[in-house]
């Protein structure tokens, strides 16, 4: 992945260039439109007892079985990564000065010091994950809990805590 963004970097300009032009949009509408649709079909399918005709009734399952497990970056994960950074390049190329002013203060200190906050929230991750008790699929926990770790990140990032220390 790593390697991948390093390439897509480089080469962001003529990427950009084919991807914005008319024959780059109209594909890359009826691929990320394409894609999504299937998956939701797929997923409801599977959800709501019918099969997925022309496919076959275990499609969902051999998927998620093939391509989306979390423990490894398998194919339907890398293509699901390269869909949703097109999408949101577009929507942050086409809506960033609403998002800035919105959200900007927070995210773009976290986004300039990325590896910094990386490494912080390994011991972040560790620290919650050692807590006994808490219900953490409680969904307002979650909330709470992410929402408390990203402040206090971009807190950190503006006192500049430990970045004699930290790479960033």
């Amino acid at each position: 992945m790593f390697t991948h963004g390093l390439v897509l970097g480089y080469y962001r300009r003529q990427i950009i260039g084919a991807l914005t032009g008319r024959l780059g949009k109209v594909l890359v509408g009826i691929g990320v439109g394409g894609y999504a649709a299937f998956l939701v079909y797929v997923w409801a399918a599977n959800h709501a007892g019918f099969t997925p005709v022309p496919f076959p009734a275990s499609m969902y399952e051999d998927l998620y079985n093939t391509a989306y497990q979390r423990v490894d970056l398998q194919w339907g994960r890398l293509v699901d990564i390269a869909f949703f950074a097109i999408v949101s390049y577009a929507i942050l190329t086409v809506f960033w000065k609403p998002i800035s002013k919105a959200i900007g203060w927070l995210w773009i200190p976290i986004g300039q010091a990325s590896l910094y906050v990386f490494v912080w929230q390994v011991f972040f991750a560790l620290a919650i994950a050692s807590i006994p008790g808490v219900p953490w699929g409680d969904f307002w926990i979650g909330f709470v809990v992410h929402s408390a770790l990203i402040l206090l990140a971009w807190y950190m990032v503006r006192k500049k805590f430990l970045f004699s220390v930290i790479p960033r």
